[in-house]
């Protein structure tokens, strides 16, 4: 199953091929909304922020396929773990209504940096020091859902 391939190599070859098909689907939904509505932005900076909060999907993906002991329970996963995403985000409550414990929580969820560089680029004056950080926070994220990936499957392994 793994072609002879270590552990990295082989989840890397997933990630770069899920990561390939996320860059087609981020281009074709950015194509579309810049068609359908016209929209006068960043097209470029859009599509990498989307295709950046996709990868990290992806990992996030990748780590409960590797945690999953069937398929029917990694499908069952995926809207616990969509939720949070949304709720502990500014997208569903506003942040003046934050608590303390949820201010925090967002700063876990991928959905909040990808928010918070879309906000900055709608800006008259943009952060670009805000935009490049929250674009590293995305990659990092990624990387660390990529390493857990790599780690479970290394312990599955061993049993």
């Amino acid at each position: 199953r793994m072609f002879g391939l270590g552990m990295a190599p082989y989840v890397w070859s997933k990630f770069r091929v899920l990561a390939e098909l996320a860059l087609v689907q981020v281009l074709l939904l950015q194509m579309a909304i810049e068609w359908s509505i016209n929209v006068q932005g960043w097209f470029l900076l859009h599509t990498v922020t989307l295709w950046l909060s996709t990868l990290c999907g992806v990992g996030l993906g990748l780590v409960v396929s590797a945690l999953a002991k069937r398929q029917e329970r990694a499908v069952g996963a995926i809207p616990l773990l969509i939720l949070p995403q949304i709720l502990f985000s500014e997208v569903a409550i506003p942040k003046d209504l934050f608590s303390d414990v949820v201010a925090t929580v967002e700063k876990f969820m991928p959905v909040h940096w990808a928010h918070r560089i879309f906000v900055e680029l709608a800006e008259v004056e943009v952060g670009w020091m805000k935009v490049l950080g929250s674009w590293g926070i995305l990659i990092v994220m990624t990387g660390v859902f990529f390493g857990l990936t790599v780690l479970i499957l290394l312990k599955k392994r061993e049993f």
